[in-house]
């Protein structure tokens, strides 16, 4: 009998670590970038953590910007956990500040919603233009950083990146434009 609680209780504690390992069950969404120039597009991801959704998120509704479905992927992590992702195309033709509204998510029948994410479309005339030393051409590029000042020791992560239009967006050339000159210490 002694033996028999003794299994039925180790049983029952793993079954509720197994639950509480898994984490309570969220959706969230996050933008490929916060800083667009006019026609430019940024990715929109939105999933359950701790879940599978039921159904595909409806895309959110923004006066002034094209949200629209792209993909839906499924990825496996090293935790053998399963997540479902759903991937929108986002862009805007005007310059501004928008919000992606909270985006409600179906999943195991519990309503859930992602926080509300803000991006900014910059007008073409906010970027700056330096020589590429090939042929002639120019790259237009934007800064906008999160911060303007950095405290000693901190580091601010700078990513590359590239509009649809070939004329804007070079990022090959300016990634060598850089190397060399950090080889010519310029």
């Amino acid at each position: 009998m002694k033996i028999l609680i003794i299994i039925a209780t180790t049983l029952f504690a793993t079954i509720l670590a197994h639950g509480q390992s898994m984490g309570a069950r969220y959706a969230e969404a996050y933008i490929s970038s916060n800083h667009l120039v006019p026609g430019e597009q940024a990715a929109l991801w939105v999933s359950v953590q701790g879940g599978q959704p039921d159904d595909r998120p409806q895309a959110p509704e923004v006066e002034g910007v094209a949200i629209n479905f792209a993909q839906a992927i499924t990825r496996l992590d090293t935790n053998q956990n399963l997540t479902q992702a759903f991937i929108y195309r986002v862009s805007a033709p005007n310059p501004g500040k928008y919000t992606i509204p909270s985006i409600e998510v179906i999943s195991g029948g519990k309503r859930l919603l992602t926080k509300p994410l803000v991006f900014q479309i910059h007008p073409i005339s906010s970027l700056k233009s330096i020589p590429t030393g090939v042929s002639n051409y120019n790259l237009k590029i934007g800064w906008f950083p999160a911060k303007t000042t950095l405290y000693q020791g901190e580091v601010e992560v700078i990513g590359l990146g590239h509009s649809g239009d070939p004329h804007l967006s070079p990022t090959r050339i300016l990634a060598r434009r850089i190397l060399h000159l950090r080889a010519h210490n310029a």
